[in-house]
């Protein structure tokens, strides 16, 4: 499950990372804000890097991971495709 986590952390990063980076960019260099709104907003960016790896995580094991088994009498297999 670790592995898991971890593998759909790292797909999250490209997701967020550019906008974290224009923002704290941004902030840094053409509107100066304190250091401590700046590690605030990084902060917020990782956990909700964290959060979207927890979110997808749980949505593979819920939803992708079913078993053929349980929805093989759901519809004929000639109408799926």
């Amino acid at each position: 499950m670790r592995d898991k986590l971890k593998e759909m952390i790292f797909e999250a990063l490209p997701a967020v990372l550019p906008i974290t980076l224009t923002v704290a960019g941004f902030t840094v260099l053409v509107s100066p804000m304190p250091a401590g709104m700046l590690m605030i907003f990084l902060a917020g960016a990782a956990l909700l890097i964290f959060g979207i790896g927890i979110l997808t995580t749980g949505v593979d094991m819920a939803l992708i991971a079913l078993p053929a088994e349980s929805c093989a009498g759901l519809a004929p297999a000639e109408e799926v495709s």
